[in-house]
Protein backbone atom coordinates (compact mmCIF):
# COMPACT_ATOMS: atom_id res chain seq x y z
CA UNK A 1 0.00 0.00 0.00
CA UNK A 2 1.12 3.62 -0.59
CA UNK A 3 0.67 6.86 1.35
CA UNK A 4 -1.65 9.29 -0.38
CA UNK A 5 0.30 12.30 0.91
CA UNK A 6 3.91 11.44 0.03
CA UNK A 7 3.50 8.35 -2.17
CA UNK A 8 5.93 6.18 -0.20
CA UNK A 9 5.23 2.48 0.18
CA UNK A 10 3.92 1.63 3.65
CA UNK A 11 2.78 -1.51 5.49
CA UNK A 12 -0.82 -2.58 4.80
CA UNK A 13 -1.78 -2.45 8.47
CA UNK A 14 -0.05 0.90 9.20
CA UNK A 15 -2.09 3.75 10.61
CA UNK A 16 0.65 6.39 10.31
CA UNK A 17 3.10 6.93 7.43
CA UNK A 18 6.72 6.67 8.59
CA UNK A 19 7.91 9.19 5.97
CA UNK A 20 5.49 12.11 6.27
CA UNK A 21 3.55 11.21 9.45
CA UNK A 22 0.18 11.29 7.69
CA UNK A 23 -2.45 9.81 10.00
CA UNK A 24 -4.80 7.01 8.72
CA UNK A 25 -7.60 7.25 6.22
CA UNK A 26 -5.45 8.56 3.40
CA UNK A 27 -4.02 5.28 2.14
CA UNK A 28 -4.81 3.45 -1.01
CA UNK A 29 -3.75 0.23 -2.60
CA UNK A 30 -3.29 0.32 -6.34
CA UNK A 31 -0.39 -2.05 -6.39
CA UNK A 32 1.94 0.60 -7.85
CA UNK A 33 3.28 3.88 -6.67
CA UNK A 34 1.33 6.95 -7.79
CA UNK A 35 2.68 8.79 -10.79
CA UNK A 36 4.62 11.88 -9.90
CA UNK A 37 3.12 15.15 -10.98
CA UNK A 38 4.88 16.60 -14.02
CA UNK A 39 7.40 19.25 -13.12
CA UNK A 40 6.22 22.74 -13.95
CA UNK A 41 8.70 24.73 -15.99
CA UNK A 42 10.03 27.71 -14.09
CA UNK A 43 8.54 30.91 -15.39
CA UNK A 44 11.26 33.39 -16.27
CA UNK A 45 11.47 36.47 -14.09
CA UNK A 46 10.90 39.53 -16.27
CA UNK A 47 13.71 42.02 -16.07
CA UNK A 48 12.86 45.42 -14.65
CA UNK A 49 16.21 46.95 -15.56
CA UNK A 50 14.97 48.78 -18.66
CA UNK A 51 11.44 49.68 -17.53
CA UNK A 52 10.77 53.36 -18.25
CA UNK A 53 13.98 53.77 -20.26
CA UNK A 54 12.14 55.04 -23.36
CA UNK A 55 10.42 57.87 -21.49
CA UNK A 56 13.64 58.78 -19.73
CA UNK A 57 15.56 58.93 -23.02
CA UNK A 58 12.77 60.95 -24.63
CA UNK A 59 12.93 63.37 -21.70
CA UNK A 60 16.66 63.92 -22.19
CA UNK A 61 16.36 64.41 -25.95
CA UNK A 62 13.38 66.74 -25.66
CA UNK A 63 15.11 68.73 -22.91
CA UNK A 64 18.29 69.00 -24.97
CA UNK A 65 16.33 70.26 -28.00
CA UNK A 66 14.45 72.65 -25.72
CA UNK A 67 17.70 74.21 -24.49
CA UNK A 68 18.86 74.81 -28.04
CA UNK A 69 15.44 76.18 -28.99
CA UNK A 70 15.58 78.68 -26.09
CA UNK A 71 19.12 79.80 -26.98
CA UNK A 72 18.15 80.10 -30.64
CA UNK A 73 15.09 82.12 -29.59
CA UNK A 74 17.41 84.56 -27.77
CA UNK A 75 19.49 85.12 -30.89
CA UNK A 76 16.62 85.31 -33.39
CA UNK A 77 14.45 87.30 -30.98
CA UNK A 78 16.82 90.26 -31.07
CA UNK A 79 16.32 90.60 -34.81
CA UNK A 80 12.78 89.26 -35.21
CA UNK A 81 10.95 89.57 -31.88
CA UNK A 82 7.78 87.77 -32.98
CA UNK A 83 9.71 84.77 -34.31
CA UNK A 84 11.79 84.75 -31.13
CA UNK A 85 8.67 84.66 -28.96
CA UNK A 86 7.22 81.77 -30.99
CA UNK A 87 10.49 79.82 -30.78
CA UNK A 88 10.65 80.55 -27.07
CA UNK A 89 7.13 79.22 -26.54
CA UNK A 90 8.15 76.02 -28.32
CA UNK A 91 11.20 75.84 -26.06
CA UNK A 92 9.02 76.23 -22.96
CA UNK A 93 6.68 73.47 -24.16
CA UNK A 94 9.65 71.19 -24.74
CA UNK A 95 11.01 72.03 -21.29
CA UNK A 96 7.72 71.17 -19.61
CA UNK A 97 7.49 67.92 -21.59
CA UNK A 98 11.04 67.04 -20.58
CA UNK A 99 10.17 67.76 -16.95
CA UNK A 100 7.13 65.46 -17.11
CA UNK A 101 9.17 62.63 -18.66
CA UNK A 102 11.95 63.11 -16.12
CA UNK A 103 9.62 63.02 -13.12
CA UNK A 104 7.80 59.95 -14.48
CA UNK A 105 11.14 58.19 -14.93
CA UNK A 106 12.19 58.93 -11.36
CA UNK A 107 8.82 57.66 -10.08
CA UNK A 108 9.26 54.49 -12.17
CA UNK A 109 12.65 53.91 -10.55
CA UNK A 110 11.23 54.39 -7.07
CA UNK A 111 8.39 51.96 -7.78
CA UNK A 112 10.77 49.27 -9.09
CA UNK A 113 13.75 50.03 -6.85
CA UNK A 114 14.18 46.42 -5.76
CA UNK A 115 12.49 44.78 -8.73
CA UNK A 116 12.89 41.08 -9.46
CA UNK A 117 15.13 41.65 -12.49
CA UNK A 118 17.17 44.51 -11.07
CA UNK A 119 16.76 48.23 -10.52
CA UNK A 120 16.27 50.47 -13.58
CA UNK A 121 19.36 52.60 -12.89
CA UNK A 122 19.54 53.93 -16.47
CA UNK A 123 15.95 55.15 -16.13
CA UNK A 124 16.85 57.03 -12.95
CA UNK A 125 19.98 58.63 -14.43
CA UNK A 126 18.22 59.72 -17.63
CA UNK A 127 15.20 60.88 -15.62
CA UNK A 128 17.42 63.13 -13.53
CA UNK A 129 19.21 64.39 -16.66
CA UNK A 130 15.86 65.14 -18.33
CA UNK A 131 14.71 67.07 -15.28
CA UNK A 132 17.96 69.08 -15.22
CA UNK A 133 17.66 69.84 -18.95
CA UNK A 134 14.07 70.93 -18.36
CA UNK A 135 15.26 73.36 -15.68
CA UNK A 136 17.90 74.83 -17.98
CA UNK A 137 15.38 75.08 -20.81
CA UNK A 138 12.94 77.00 -18.65
CA UNK A 139 15.73 79.22 -17.31
CA UNK A 140 17.03 80.05 -20.79
CA UNK A 141 13.47 80.63 -21.99
CA UNK A 142 12.92 83.13 -19.20
CA UNK A 143 16.16 84.91 -20.08
CA UNK A 144 15.16 84.91 -23.76
CA UNK A 145 11.80 86.51 -22.92
CA UNK A 146 13.51 89.30 -21.00
CA UNK A 147 16.09 89.84 -23.74
CA UNK A 148 13.40 89.92 -26.44
CA UNK A 149 11.27 92.27 -24.34
CA UNK A 150 14.21 94.59 -23.70
CA UNK A 151 15.24 94.47 -27.35
CA UNK A 152 11.69 95.14 -28.50
CA UNK A 153 11.17 98.01 -26.05
CA UNK A 154 14.53 99.44 -27.10
CA UNK A 155 13.41 99.27 -30.73
CA UNK A 156 10.23 101.15 -29.84
CA UNK A 157 12.22 103.85 -28.05
CA UNK A 158 14.55 104.06 -31.04
CA UNK A 159 11.56 104.55 -33.41
CA UNK A 160 10.27 107.53 -31.41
Amino acid sequence: MYCSKCGKQIDYNATVCNECSAVGGGYYDYGTAPAAAPAQPATPVPSTRMVGFGKALAGVIVGFVGIYMAVFAMIVGMIFPVVGVVLNMIGIALGILSLVFGVQSIKTFKALKNGPGGSPIATLVLGIAGTVFAGFTLLFSLIAFFMIALGFSGALVYLD
